[in-house]
C-alpha cells in the first residue's frame, strides 16, 4: 500500500550509467524523478563529472528526500533533493512530463535529452560530443 509507514523508504533501485561519447563542453545536470522513492545508483566513468544531480519525486518533498543517491566520490558537484514534478513520457495514469520539463528548463536551462519509461531498472546515457552525430561505438 502507498500509505503504509514504510512508504518513505526507497521502493526500488535504479541504475544510471553515463558513457562519454565526445568532449564535454557544457555543464552536466542530471535530473531523476520517480513516483516512488528510489535508490538511484550512478555509474560515472573517468573523465566525466556531473555539476548537479537533482532528485525529484511524486508530489511532496518528503518523497524526494527519502530517495537515496549513490555515486563515485568526487563525481557529483552538488546534489539537490527537492520536488519539482515527476513525469516519464506516459502521463495517462499520473504525472506531468510537460510540467517536469518546463520546471527543469526554468531551473537549469533547455533540456537537451529526456529518457522516460514506466518500468525499467537501468538506462545508459551518452554525454558530450555533438548530440546529432551518430557514434557507432561510444567509449565505455
Amino acid at each position: 500500500s502507498y500509505r503504509t509507514p514504510d512508504r518513505l523508504v526507497p521502493k526500488d533501485w535504479f541504475n544510471v550509467k553515463l558513457v562519454q561519447r565526445g568532449p564535454l563542453t557544457k555543464p552536466l545536470v542530471l535530473v531523476v524523478a520517480s513516483y516512488y522513492p528510489m535508490a538511484w545508483d550512478l555509474d560515472i566513468p573517468d573523465g566525466v563529472s556531473l555539476d548537479i544531480v537533482h532528485v525529484s519525486g511524486q508530489t511532496s518533498p518528503s518523497f524526494s528526500a527519502s530517495s537515496q543517491l549513490s555515486a563515485p566520490s568526487g563525481k557529483v558537484g552538488r546534489t539537490v533533493i527537492d520536488w519539482i514534478s515527476y513525469g516519464y513520457g506516459y502521463d495517462h495514469t499520473g504525472g506531468s512530463t510537460a510540467v517536469l520539463l518546463q520546471n527543469v528548463n526554468d531551473l537549469y536551462g533547455p533540456v537537451t535529452s529526456f529518457t522516460g519509461y514506466r518500468h525499467f531498472k537501468s538506462v545508459i546515457l551518452q554525454v558530450g560530443g555533438d548530440p546529432l552525430e551518430v557514434v557507432a561505438n561510444p567509449a565505455s
